[in-house]
């Protein structure tokens, strides 16, 4: 073969490699590269999954008597392509009872979930909640919930008969309801007031308070506080015995009845510690200084007269103010200007001023008695200006 005829093959060989399908579009692309860009990544399937659907995740239930059956059956959906697993994730308290379905939802099945509890250990309002774990990865957790109101036997309203201030010298009245939203038929046999100074009456409740309480039927009990308790916090209560239906069953219930005997007096502000001291402080010579302090008298006797001040030392000024309110009282306590050196802080021979205010009370004639610490100096005690 001539020169010009390997030139020839040569070209048309060229040009056979530039228009091959394994290059043209794909330039210098390995062959196995360019198989595999062209299968385009639109086409890879996702995996198949379950989707959880619900309609409800609570539900409310009407009022219910104690042992009534109490559950709900929430109905839960698989609307994806792989079968839904459910499983028990946690419950709110251990009276609650979660049922699942055995076996795994089927895609375009449905499955129930009962959420139920135990009403023999509930009164009045509860709230419980199950948590279902999935294998839905747009839901890996379920919670359903379930409420209602349980009836109750017996019950007082209020349950405790609370009296923040009782009176000192008159009776103390309150009142309490005792009901059953269960019983038709059952009735009170016994009160029995602790300590036994406490005085009750017992009758019928009206259908208003009964409706308003849902009872079928209440008993209301008034109680009565003796006058002159001692001071301090009160504690007491009423031990309820109640006899149900023609069988005689009997039930008993405990109201307890508790409160604060205030003092017949109090005497109030920043200028007395709870020592019932009245520090003035230390005084210059013509100085002079007074406090005031607030006197709060309680009971039937609040209108007093003040029959005489004593105090001590004499030069001590004492003024009582009755106010607008009945049974307060403005003290004013004052050292005067022309007081002569001493020292009433309790740590020289004078120890402290005092002062006792005497009134007509028929019950605490001093009314009160109260220290005053102060001190006015000499002029030698006072220190020297630097200079002088």
């Amino acid at each position: 073969m001539s020169t010009w005829q390997w030139i020839v093959v040569a070209g048309l060989l060229a040009i056979a490699g530039l228009s091959s399908p394994g290059c043209s579009d794909l330039g210098s692309q390995t062959a196995q590269e360019a198989s595999h860009a062209e299968v385009p990544r639109a086409c890879a399937m996702p995996p198949e999954q379950p989707k959880l659907v619900v309609d409800q995740t609570s539900h409310t239930f009407e009022a219910l008597n104690p042992n009534d059956p109490c559950y709900y059956d929430f109905v839960v959906r698989n609307e994806g392509d792989a079968p839904l697993k459910l499983a028990i994730g946690g419950l709110s308290c251990n009276c609650l009872v979660s049922e699942i379905p055995e076996k795994p939802i089927r895609p375009h099945a449905q499955g129930k979930v009962r959420v139920s509890a135990k009403t023999s250990q509930v009164e009045g309002e509860f709230t419980h909640s199950a948590t279902i774990l999935t294998n839905d990865p747009a839901c890996k957790r379920l919670v359903l919930t379930i409420r209602g109101v349980v009836r109750r036997y017996l019950v007082g309203e209020p349950p405790a008969i609370i009296l923040p201030e009782i009176s000192i010298d008159t009776p103390t009245s309150a009142k309490t309801m005792v009901y059953s939203q269960v019983w038709d038929h059952w009735q009170i046999e016994r009160v029995q007031p602790t300590p036994p100074s406490l005085q009750w009456k017992i009758e019928p409740a009206s259908r208003d308070a009964l409706a308003s309480l849902q009872a079928k039927r209440g008993y209301r009990i008034d109680v009565t506080l003796p006058a002159n308790l001692p001071t301090g916090p009160f504690s007491g209560a009423l031990e309820v015995s109640v006899r149900v239906g023609e069988e005689g069953e009997k039930k008993n219930l405990r109201i307890p009845v508790e409160g604060q005997v205030p003092k017949l007096r109090t005497v109030l502000g920043d200028a007395v510690d709870a020592f019932g001291v009245i520090d003035i402080g230390t005084l210059r010579p013509g100085e002079g200084s007074r406090k005031a302090v607030l006197l709060k008298v309680r009971g039937k006797h609040r209108q007093l007269k003040i029959e005489r001040v004593e105090k001590e030392p004499e030069f001590l000024q004492v003024r009582v103010t009755p106010l607008s309110n009945p049974g307060l009282y403005r003290i004013e306590v004052g050292v005067p200007p022309d007081a002569p050196p001493c020292d009433y802080q309790g740590k020289g021979e004078d120890s402290m001023g005092w002062f006792r205010i005497l009134t007509d009370h028929p019950q605490m004639p001093e009314i009160v008695a109260l220290k005053v610490a102060f001190a006015v100096r000499t002029e030698a005690s006072l220190p020297r200006r630097t200079g002088q």
